[in-house]
């Protein structure tokens, strides 16, 4: 056990792991505290960031990253693993306080270290421009800083921190950090500037990021720190902290004066609203003590309810019983009467058979019989008629009985029934009582809750206004480095769409060049097959020179000419074919990286508007790519190995060749088996759910080793030494790395059921291949042997491998078209219903493995045994040897086993084939969309989730201005209700001295009315009288008012200053001038303050904006019309104190209001030709002439208005 050791993040530590096996590891400590894996909750780990490629990871685990560090770099191991402190952390210099990290990071952890992240774009894009630098993860960041709480933002680093405090820091700040600091400045002002081309935003990360400073054991880290530290926060971002600090302080006076209104607001509310609740509290309390009376009522009657119900059911199941026995006597009784029937017909049938009685009897003894046979049937029926007889009186005595009683149940069934019926109609009625005095209370309490939450509902629009604000922000801010990213990510899609098609006109080239030297290359097999033939010959006839000593030297130098000239020739070919395979391996190669550049760049545009390029490339996207290189690269080794196997086993060579070609197939075989389960591995990947593709990104390490042996033999391939030994072990461990990884993710094999049985029988088909092949090279060897040891093929027994051949071959067929099946239903998006399930096929599949192991195995050692004894002692290993020799490796047991096991495969899959043949033994593939499009679709979801959240914003905003509206307009309504109540008081004190005047009035008015009607006749006759003149074409005159004396009338001069009387004035026309101002200066106070809030609200929508503009509105026109009115008071009290012309009733008289409007001007025209006075006058007496205002305090004045502008034109 360890001791406690006081760790710290920076130290150099040792590590020591004991699994898989002890390992002592050094590195540097990154991070301390809990990591997310399950069953290791509670548990604190170190994370170490080790200076090679030893680790495990890259700083993160299942996902979640704790630190940061190159892949494979990173290690986390249990605290009690560390077993000593090598190094302390450094001490840092404290030139240039480090700039402190925001508060609205993704994963805050207070004892982590983590390292600045910087990411690059890959180097394949070199070709298109100069690779950039990936900044928009550092744009994000940027992004969210202003979702920071007002604090951060007030304390974030003053001006003076932001500039290098010397020039050697700000010469140490590269043209690359000021071009980036300069397109930052352009970015944040568009109006000024027009954005170029390409220009270089995304490389303006570096100085976004906000760095922590982490010590380093190497000597450049401890160097390149203080460098580091002085980089600066760009000037624009300082401007972006300033105008934030600026709006947040502005928000936050806004807020307390939002506050401060509302606390005055609950002042004036919170007591009407405690009296009211006292109330409801009162009468909610008397109503709780009556529901409890009540429920008491029905709970009794509830209890009586269930006595009766239980007694009603008694009865009932009485009734039925008496019922149900009833029908069982009943059917008694049917019996008896079937027993009598059955004893009358016996006693038809002996008398029938006394009459047959033999006439040949004496009489005597024939009446004696029938005497005693009638006696004894009498008897017999004497005792049976009174057995039933005595049984039916029985019977219906008890019936009679029991009748009775059912009778009396069913009286007492009905009498239950009535009052049953009675106490539910009570019941409903209580709960008819019941439920209004439970709406009543839940009314009062709904009353009570609405003041609570209309309290709790303000605070929280005013925490969500605030918070939303800051949201808005942040998502502007998002969507500009969102605008950015579109349009440099739609340069770099030009861009590969240019390199796309440069690699296919590529592509195309090699392609003809490849066609051109295929046909090159078959030219040159022929000529090859023709020279090895040649060859074959010239050896033949050198064993024969040799054998027969007869040549002579010049003889044997030709033919040694004409043999090295053959076997250059060879060497020429074979340089010529492994030239055609390289080009061959490199088209391929071109055509999947253009490939998988295209489906990449389709990939990209799901992300290109929202998610990032770091994003974008994540493990689980790289695994997936992975597995389809290795599944093309295995597939494009098989088929060149395929293809430059030249000596098949029914070539005429050695029996050395033999050995090779096995271990060929052997290998093409493996390198099937890669590249079926690579295929199944990447088409799974592509159909999962998005979890479980999140979780594939942990298989990409371990695909290395796989691509890594596909790439080796590739390689060897191009260059020509091609190891066949060192392969196939490579690909045999490949292949169970792969089954491993296949069989232990279940959902690999569940993603897509039609992918895995076609996995299965590819598999099942290479394996046949294989046994197919064993036994051809075993009937191959054997046949080569022969010209070594003659009639061989006497001694050796074959036959025992013919039947097991026959059976693979047509096995092999028999997958192969069910294989072709299977794929025609997956384009159709079907895949069978096998009735073993696809666990007989796995069955079969690893079974066929095994026993292709085995025979492979077995043939090896078999050939590689025949060749050493024949290569050590020919003459000594004989055919005899031979074949006890393979009888000893191949036993008849593995040979019928494997037999049986082959014949039992080819019914099976034939069985199966059938059965898929028909379309109702098929399923439809479920298909799921990639993992890229449903993050594509959750990406666009929490745009539109964004979307709402600002409608809801502003909805929100709306209601809390609507609740504030409706208090404020309940304060102004109980306010003028006051006034209004004040003024009634008034009014009624001077009711009593108005009814005096009330008979005076009328009479002026009949009066009045009289001399209108006189006045309007008057006025109609002067108009007949002019249409008249008018239509005779009599002209007017200018000077008829000379002829015609102008009759005198009164004017009125109001120019003249006329001193007015001391007149008393009435309290209710005070009462009207204070309640006038009172609303003048309360509108104006409400224009002011709807003025402010619509200040503040300027940032929401035009809805708003209007409605604002249309409340403005109708606040003028009431300030108008009370300005209006209250100006119209002063002169009439002024016009009333003077003596003026005043008519107080006939303003309200609507027919003079009527003709005034359609009389227009003429009326005082006509008035004045007369001469006579235009209007009775009233003069000032002692009575205050305005006391009629009172009446018209509070009603609509436009019309008083309209008259007074009538009457008097020269206001």
């Amino acid at each position: 056990m360890a001791p406690a050791l006081d760790l710290k993040a920076g130290q150099t530590v040792e590590v020591r792991l004991e699994k898989p096996k002890p390992t002592i590891h050094r590195g540097t400590i990154r991070y301390i505290g809990e990591v997310a894996v399950p069953g290791q909750e509670g548990i604190e780990f170190v994370g170490i960031e080790l200076p090679g490629a030893t680790g495990k990871n890259d700083g993160s685990v299942q996902g979640e990253r704790y630190f940061q560090c190159p892949p494979m770099h990173g290690l986390f191991a249990a605290r009690d693993k560390v077993t000593k402190i090598i190094a302390q952390p450094r001490p840092v210099a404290p030139k240039a306080a480090p700039p402190k990290p925001s508060a609205s990071s993704a994963r805050p952890r207070p004892s982590s270290v983590g390292a600045s992240q910087t990411t690059t774009r890959p180097a394949r894009l070199s070709s298109v421009g100069g690779s950039k630098p990936t900044t928009l993860q550092a744009r994000l960041a940027a992004a969210v800083k202003p979702s920071s709480p007002v604090k951060s933002a007030a304390t974030a680093r003053p001006p003076s921190t932001t500039r290098p405090p010397s020039a050697t820091s700000r010469a140490s700040v590269t043209p690359s950090a000021q071009s980036r600091r300069v397109s930052v400045a352009g970015s944040s002002q568009p109006s000024a500037t027009t954005r170029p081309s390409r220009k270089p935003s995304f490389s303006s990360a570096a100085s976004l990021e906000t760095r922590s400073v982490a010590p380093s054991t190497t000597a450049t880290s401890a160097t390149k720190a203080p460098a580091e530290r002085t980089r600066q926060i760009p000037e624009a971002e300082y401007r972006r902290l300033q105008k934030q600090q600026e709006d947040t302080s502005q928000l936050e006076a806004d807020v307390l004066k939002l506050r401060t209104e509302n606390e005055r607001y609950k002042e004036t509310i919170f007591p009407k609203l405690n009296e009211k609740v006292q109330k409801y509290g009162t009468e909610n309390s008397s109503f709780k003590e009556e529901i409890a009376h009540l429920k008491g009522e029905n709970d009794k009657l509830e209890k009586a309810l269930q006595e009766r119900d239980t007694m009603v059911e008694l009865a009932t199941i009485d009734k039925e019983m008496a019922e149900e026995q009833r029908e069982q006597l009943e059917a008694e009784l049917e019996n008896e009467r079937a027993i009598v029937e059955e004893l009358r017909l016996e006693l038809e049938i002996k008398q029938e058979e006394a009459s047959f009685i033999d006439d040949d009897m004496p009489e005597d003894e024939k009446q004696a019989a029938m005497l005693r046979q009638a006696q004894n049937e009498r008897d017999r029926y004497r005792e049976g008629i009174v057995r039933l007889r005595d049984m039916t009186r029985e019977q219906i005595k008890g019936l009679e009985t029991r009748n009775r009683e059912l009778e009396a149940q069913v009286a007492h069934t009905e009498i239950v029934e009535a009052d049953l019926a009675a106490a539910k109609d009570e019941v409903v009625k209580l709960e008819g009582y019941i439920s209004d005095l439970r709406e009543r209370v839940d009314t009062n309490n709904e009353m009570e809750e609405m003041n609570e939450e209309l309290i709790d509902k303000i605070a929280t629009l005013e925490d969500s206004i605030s918070r939303l604000r800051l949201e808005r922000r942040e998502l502007s801010t998002m969507i500009e480095v969102s605008n950015e990213t579109i349009n440099d990510y739609a340069e770099h899609a030009d861009d590969l769409e240019a390199e796309l098609e440069t690699r296919d006109s590529q592509l195309a080239d090699v392609s003809r060049q490849r066609d051109a030297a295929e046909i090159d290359n078959a030219e040159l097999q022929d000529r090859l097959s023709k020279y090895q033939t040649v060859a074959m010959e010239l050896q033949s006839q050198v064993r024969d020179l040799r054998a027969d000593k007869a040549t002579t030297e010049e003889e044997v130098k030709d033919v040694t000419g004409r043999f090295n000239e053959v076997m250059e020739l060879q060497r020429r070919l074979r340089t010529a074919g492994v030239k055609d395979t390289n080009r061959h391996i490199d088209a391929s190669l071109q055509h999947l990286a253009a490939r998988d550049a295209q489906e990449e760049r389709d990939m990209i545009k799901h992300y290109l508007t929202e998610s990032s390029y770091a994003d974008f490339h994540s493990s689980s996207v790289k695994a997936y790519f992975r597995a389809k290189s290795i599944s093309f690269k295995a597939e494009l080794t098989a088929s060149v190995i395929r293809t430059i196997t030249t000596d098949q086993f029914g070539a005429e060579q050695g029996p050395e060749q033999t050995l090779d070609v096995l271990v060929r197939h052997d290998v093409v075989g493996h390198f099937d088996y890669i590249h079926t389960y690579a295929e199944q591995i990447w088409i799974a990947m592509a159909s999962c759910s998005l979890d479980e593709f999140e979780k594939a990104g942990q298989l990409f390490q371990e695909f290395e080793s796989v691509l890594r042996t596909v790439e080796g033999c590739m390689g060897s391939l191009k260059r020509d030494e091609l190891n066949l030994k060192d392969s196939l072990e490579s690909a045999r461990g490949s292949y169970n790395v792969l089954g491993a990884i296949y069989r232990s993710n279940s959902y690999l094999s569940h993603a897509r059921p039609d992918s895995t049985i076609i996995l299965h029988v590819s598999v099942i088909r290479a394996s046949l291949e294989r046994i197919r092949s064993v036994f051809d090279a075993v009937k191959t060897f054997v046949s080569r042997v022969e010209p070594i040891y003659e009639n061989v093929e006497d001694h050796v027994d074959l036959d025992a491998f013919a039947e097991p051949a026959q059976t693979a071959t047509e096995a092999l067929n028999i997958v192969t078209k069910f294989s072709s099946a299977l794929q025609a239903l997956q384009k159709d998006g079907l895949y069978p219903s096998l009735p073993d399930g696809i666990e007989g096929l796995i069955d079969i599949s690893e079974s066929l493995d095994r026993f292709a192991n085995k025979a492979q195995e077995t043939a090896v050692t078999f050939i590689r045994l025949v060749l050493g004894k024949l290569g050590k002692e020919p003459e000594g290993f004989d055919a005899t040897m031979m074949s006890a020799q393979l009888e000893t490796l191949f036993k008849k047991d593995l040979l019928g086993e494997l037999h049986a096991s082959v014949n039992g495969v080819k019914s099976r899959i034939g069985q199966w084939h059938e059965h898929a043949s028909i379309l109702n033994n098929c399923v439809e593939v479920q298909l799921q969309p990639a993992p890229w499009f449903v993050k594509a679709q959750q990406i666009e979801a929490e745009k539109k989730q964004s979307i709402e959240s600002e409608k809801k914003l502003q909805l929100m905003t709306t209601e809390l201005q609507s609740a504030l509206l409706q208090v404020r307009e309940r304060q102004e309504t109980i306010d003028t209700k006051e006034l209004e109540i004040e003024h009634l008081r008034a009014r009624n004190q001077e009711a009593a001295v108005k009814a005096g005047t009330i008979e005076t009035l009328q009479t002026e008015l009949d009066k009045a009315r009289s001399e209108r009607e006189i006045y309007r006749s008057e006025a109609e006759t002067l108009r007949s009288e002019i249409t008249r003149l008018e239509r005779e074409g009599v002209p007017r005159q200018d000077d008829d008012s000379q002829t015609i004396p102008a009759t005198p009338q009164p004017t009125r001069e109001r120019s003249e200053v006329v001193e007015a009387p001391q007149a008393n004035t009435s309290s209710s026309f005070i009462t009207l001038v204070k309640a006038l101002t009172n609303e003048n200066q309360w509108l104006r106070q409400r224009e002011s303050s709807d003025m402010l809030s619509f200040n503040l609200e300027a940032v929401f929508t035009k809805t708003r904006t209007d409605r604002a503009a249309r409340v403005k509105a109708d606040a003028r026109n009431k300030q108008a019309l009370a300005a209006e009115m209250l100006d119209m008071a002063f002169t009439s009290h002024l016009m009333g104190v003077q003596g003026s012309v005043t008519r107080p009733l006939e303003i309200w008289s609507d027919e003079l209001t009527e003709s005034a409007k359609g009389e227009k001007f003429a009326v005082p025209q006509d008035r004045q030709r007369k001469g006579s006075p235009a209007f009775p006058l009233t003069l000032a007496t002692g009575t205050d002439p305005l006391a009629y205002i009172d009446d018209l305090s509070f009603v609509d004045l436009s019309p008083v208005a309209e008259e007074f502008l009538f009457e008097f034109p020269d206001c």
